[in-house]
């Protein structure tokens, strides 16, 4: 599955494409991209779900990254443009 990691505010606000290799209510295996390492705490956006969860980093091995959600992970539905999606 597709997903994006967001984080920053403002103009500042990166995006940045992931694989969410493994996932359940708990947390996520992801894989990066590309070399962009991302803060402890995010957002995870899921292409298929349309959904943004808030993720915490929990361990990293190269370009692999395994979050936790905190309490409550579903942030918001959201109106997801399919045509910004890549992959």
């Amino acid at each position: 599955m597709t997903g994006r990691i967001v984080f920053g505010a403002g103009q500042n606000r990166k995006r940045v494409l992931c694989f969410v290799r493994d996932i359940n209510s708990e947390g996520a295996q992801l894989e990066l991209c590309d070399s962009t390492v991302p803060p402890q705490r995010f957002e995870l956006e899921l292409r298929t779900e349309e959904t943004l969860h808030h993720a915490r980093q929990v361990w990293r091995e190269g370009r692999h990254v395994g979050v936790s959600f905190r309490e409550g992970g579903n942030l918001a539905t959201l109106a997801v443009d399919s045509d910004a999606w890549i992959a």
